[in-house]
């Protein structure tokens, strides 16, 4: 059973008709309340009161409201209501999304920072940068760690033609 385009004392009147003493008096009130629309079905859950007092407020907030009238076509519904956008709201919300996208990238930088290999190579760049200075020709054929640190490089990425200068007691200078 729904509320219609009945009062709410109406429709528990019929509910109760309908039971015929099988449900005890707190489930018909209970399915009767569920059958209320949001906003009468809090006051009457909220009041503390008779059957008959439940019954009279319900039937006064929708008489109140004039809901009878727009509830006649079918069953009870819920209308909501939208405020106006508010201009706060959005720049707060914006301001919201600009965080979250600055913490995503600090922590995708950190987490960049974190990694052995980035910390090492620069680390090492820097401490060979001062150990040597060795000089070679750049070449298009030599590959850039033996561009950069010659006969110390460590790797070393083909096609790299590079040849090591032979150092020792035999050698010109």
């Amino acid at each position: 059973m729904d509320l219609g385009d009945k009062r709410p004392s109406e429709l528990y009147a019929d509910m109760r008709h309908a039971a015929n003493n099988a449900l005890s008096e707190a489930v018909l009130q209970d399915l009767w309340a569920s059958r209320l629309p949001a906003h009468a079905q809090s006051a009457v859950i909220a009041f503390r009161g008779t059957v008959a007092e439940k019954m009279a407020v319900a039937d006064a907030i929708m008489d109140s409201l004039n809901l009878r009238g727009m509830n006649a076509g079918g069953p009870s519904r819920v209308h909501t209501v939208t405020a106006p956008p508010n201009p706060e709201i959005a720049e707060l919300r914006q301001m919201v999304r600009d965080l979250a996208r600055s913490v995503a990238k600090l922590s995708t930088e950190q987490s960049h920072r974190r990694s052995g290999s980035w910390s090492r190579h620069r680390y090492n760049s820097r401490s060979r940068d001062r150990q040597t200075t060795t000089t070679v020709e750049p070449s298009a054929t030599v590959c850039y760690y033996h561009r950069r640190w010659g006969q110390e490089a460590r790797k070393c990425y083909p096609p790299c033609s590079y040849t090591p200068t032979p150092t020792g007691p035999n050698t010109k200078q």
